[in-house]
């Protein structure tokens, strides 16, 4: 790190700004800085200079994909480093089965607590339980969101059949509502999970 570099940080917070850019300077004292609070300020100034590397944090984007893409285009000859503000163990998360997150939707989250519920459930579970290839057909059917008729046209059986295995379903997943079905379908890659969303819109 010999050579002189202009280096762009964005950061709302003014200490972790000042206290990046001193880090910075004690390895290279020629080293010049532009320090900005957010994207706009940046695009205000016409003249903007070019930078060598940037470094900001992915809040000041407020989840704009439209506002990321455009400073991204903006900056496309720049490498821009990613600047995580919040205190977090990189491989803290380590061991857990898998992590819910601030800007998971609803729907999500319940889909990840259940698969982790029925994935625990079902490596109890003795092996009778196994469902047959045609009862993962009319699960299949069922958590994509077809009623019981269509289920039976579907598969060319009649509705007393279907509603036979869906007791059977049931009886051997120990579970009783369609939303319970749906997750372990989802949980044991039955279905996508994209496909389980298309059914609850």
């Amino acid at each position: 790190m010999n050579k002189i570099a202009h280096i762009l940080i964005i950061e709302p917070s003014c200490i972790i700004r000042e206290g990046l850019s001193t880090i910075i300077s004690q390895k290279n004292p020629a080293f010049t800085f532009v320090k900005k609070t957010s994207v706009k300020d940046v695009f205000k100034k016409e003249d903007t200079a070019v930078f060598n590397l940037i470094i900001v944090n992915p809040l000041v984007f407020n989840c704009s994909k439209k506002m990321k893409n455009r400073f991204f285009s903006y900056f496309k000859e720049v490498n821009i480093l990613g600047l995580i503000s919040s205190l977090y163990d990189r491989n803290f998360h380590n061991g857990f089965t898998g992590c819910l997150f601030l800007n998971d939707s609803s729907t999500s989250i319940l889909i990840e607590i259940e698969k982790h519920l029925t994935i625990k459930l079902e490596k109890n579970r003795v092996s009778d339980n196994t469902l047959s290839d045609r009862e993962l057909d009319v699960l299949r059917l069922l958590a994509q969101g077809n009623s019981q008729k269509e289920i039976a046209e579907e598969l060319f059986i009649s509705i007393h059949t279907v509603v036979t295995h869906r007791k059977n379903i049931s009886h051997k997943l120990g579970v009783k509502s369609t939303a319970a079905l749906v997750i372990y379908a989802v949980a044991n890659n039955i279905i996508d999970i994209n496909d389980s969303l298309k059914s609850s819109l």
